[in-house]
């Protein structure tokens, strides 16, 4: 789960840390592109691959003006399909803040079922809040072919097991 980050210099130093994190092989995240803007609106992937177990934690941020507008769900989808398919990935999980229902719309909607509610396990702004923990598995998901390919290198560049993009 991520913050959302208020200043230019935050968004940047995030970058920097994620680039380095992927470049261990840590992470593996992608940016969305709006293509008519040539933009970038946002980002998905996954934090804390653990490829011992087969299992890594889905993260995503988008800009507010694209919220709702199924730029997300478009991203999960094809970030799902990389994980499952191309680092041979078992279980995804996935955090939210309980009270961010689009959020929990959004992983519903992906295939994620809840497992459990972590209460005031959060804290944002000064204010304990409670987080939902989802989860799918490999058997659970269905990708779909109408969705557009996200992920702007092939998926054969990179070998079963790996992180992705480095």
């Amino acid at each position: 789960m991520w913050d959302p980050l208020p200043t230019l210099e935050e968004n940047q130093r995030d970058l920097m840390e994620a680039l380095e994190s992927q470049a261990r092989g840590e992470t593996a995240e992608w940016g969305i592109e709006h293509q008519s803007e040539g933009r970038l609106i946002g980002r998905c992937g996954f934090l804390r691959f653990r490829p011992a177990h087969r299992n890594a934690e889905l993260g995503y941020a988008l800009s507010r003006p694209y919220w709702r507008q199924g730029y997300m769900s478009e991203a999960v989808a094809a970030v799902l399909a990389f994980g499952f398919d191309r680092m041979d990935l078992q279980r995804v999980e996935a955090n939210c803040l309980a009270d961010n229902t689009a959020s929990c719309r959004l992983l519903e909607k992906a295939g994620f079922a809840l497992e459990g509610t972590a209460r005031q396990a959060y804290v944002q702004d000064g204010i304990s809040k409670d987080l939902r923990r989802y989860a799918v598995l490999r058997h659970e998901f269905t990708s779909s072919p109408a969705s557009p390919t996200v992920v702007t290198r092939s998926a054969t560049e990179y070998p079963p097991g790996s992180a992705g993009p480095r």
